[in-house]
């Protein structure tokens, strides 16, 4: 595939693929015109956008909500899920998505928000961008946050990239799996859940090293922001207190002890995985999404 340039963009499966000097953006606006039409209604001039998708109350149910039409809900989910490109609204179409089965009013005004950000993320022309020229190095990031969902239930965010100072190209977020007891045991769960993906990457890139003339790959640069997962991943032996993890979840001491992955410790304010995990302000949630979208650099990420 040859990509468009400035002048004549290629666009292709509704995604806008324009190569600059030193970063290749891809786009999906026209989609996203779409998808704000379709929810804000064809006159939307009058409709204020938002600085976030959503609002602190994101996980939190209405119990006075009335059932609305699943049909149109479902269509409109269908588009936003689409947005492959739009990794800084993952979490909350993951959660629109999540109840299609009984959609509720809530569920209705919650689009509605994600609508209006994609209106003003049209005006600020947000792409996602990915830099040209970079030395492969595998890195991934996991972060979760402890019961945000009603059940004591636990969010997760993981996201993976080709370099530590570019774009993640996979990004996975949702509710954890039962219930962990603390908040250590979701960050390690979190890590779980970004180990599955980065192995399968790493030995998918090991079999393309030779085609790429790329050197030994080394193993992937694992940021989290939990000391107590870092420290358990290079404990001889599982703690007592840590024994009633399920085993499968101990698959990354296995990648530690196997140096397919370097876990290394990385501040809370730099993680940038954090969008996926809960509702932010706009100061902080547009610090994290130009991070992602590789608007700004992850390269000032400080590593300790």
């Amino acid at each position: 595939m040859t990509y468009g340039t400035i002048d004549t963009p290629l666009n292709h499966a509704g995604h806008v693929f324009v190569l600059r000097e030193d970063h290749l953006e891809v786009n999906q606006l026209p989609h996203i015109q779409n998808c704000v039409e379709e929810i804000l209604g064809t006159n939307h001039s009058s409709i204020r956008s938002r600085l976030t998708p959503s609002s602190m109350d994101l996980f939190t149910v209405d119990k006075t909500a009335t059932p609305i039409d699943i049909e149109r809900y479902r269509k409109r989910v269908g588009m936003l899920l689409y947005l492959q490109t739009c990794f800084d609204i993952t979490k909350e179409i993951n959660y629109l998505a999540a109840h299609v089965a009984a959609p509720t009013s809530d569920h209705e005004a919650k689009m509605f928000k994600v609508a209006q950000y994609l209106k003003g993320r049209i005006t600020s022309g947000i792409t996602l961008k990915f830099p040209l020229g970079c030395t492969i190095r595998l890195t991934a990031w996991a972060d979760a946050s402890f019961r945000v969902h009603p059940g004591a239930r636990s969010q997760y965010g993981a996201m993976v990239a080709i370099n530590p100072n570019a774009a993640p190209f996979w990004v996975s977020c949702g509710k954890l799996p039962g219930v962990p007891v603390s908040a250590y045991e979701a960050e390690y769960v979190a890590a779980f859940k970004a180990c599955q993906r980065t192995e399968y990457f790493r030995q998918f890139l090991r079999v393309l090293a030779p085609i790429l003339r790329s050197p030994e790959l080394g193993p992937v640069l694992f940021r989290d922001d939990n000391q107590a997962v870092i420290k358990l991943t290079a404990a001889p032996d599982i703690p007592k207190r840590s024994r009633h993890i399920d085993v499968k979840y101990h698959f990354v001491r296995h990648l530690a002890k196997a140096r397919h992955i370097e876990l290394m410790y990385l501040k809370t304010d730099l993680m940038t995985a954090d969008i996926f995990t809960k509702p932010l302000g706009p100061t902080r949630f547009r610090f994290l999404r130009d991070r992602l979208l590789g608007i700004t650099t992850m390269g000032g990420d400080k590593l300790e």
